[in-house]
């Protein structure tokens, strides 16, 4: 990742807004941060670090090849946050160190927007139906929550 972009994303995080909201963000991230660094399970404080070391020196290479299975492992990522709602939403997101909702927080429409074009893409793509069946749900879902 290149440093203008490092900066804007800072930029964006924490500079928008009061000090003090900043002073709280901030604080907030570097407990976080401390928090998943001593974590009790060392596969999730190795990936943070790893993750951590590659944002910082803006080394994340571009992976080539298999492009077909990691589209594949991504829907299949996509379809379990939806498997992980009690309805035909999507999860606002997974945080594995969250015991409130054990990692999959409840679906959110516009994350669950987003992830539906997504899916009819992919299923019109990879002619999967799995996927298209996921995806009409999904906007069955929104219809009923939007209208």
């Amino acid at each position: 990742m290149k440093f203008s972009t490092q900066a804007r994303i800072l930029n964006d995080q924490f500079c928008k807004s009061s000090p003090r909201q900043t002073y709280w963000e901030l604080s907030n991230l570097g407990k976080e941060a401390k928090d998943t660094l001593f974590h009790a399970d060392g596969s999730i404080r190795s990936q943070f670090r790893d993750d951590l070391k590659r944002f910082l020196l803006g080394s994340s290479p571009s992976v080539q090849g298999e492009t077909n299975e990691r589209a594949r492992a991504a829907a299949d990522w996509l379809i379990r946050g939806q498997t992980a709602t009690p309805d035909d939403g999507v999860s606002l997101g997974y945080f594995p160190r969250d015991g409130v909702f054990e990692g999959w927080r409840p679906s959110y429409p516009e994350t669950t927007g987003y992830i539906m074009t997504s899916l009819f893409k992919f299923a019109r793509r990879f002619d999967d139906v799995q996927a298209k069946e996921a995806a009409i749900k999904m906007g069955e879902w929104e219809i009923a929550v939007q209208m």
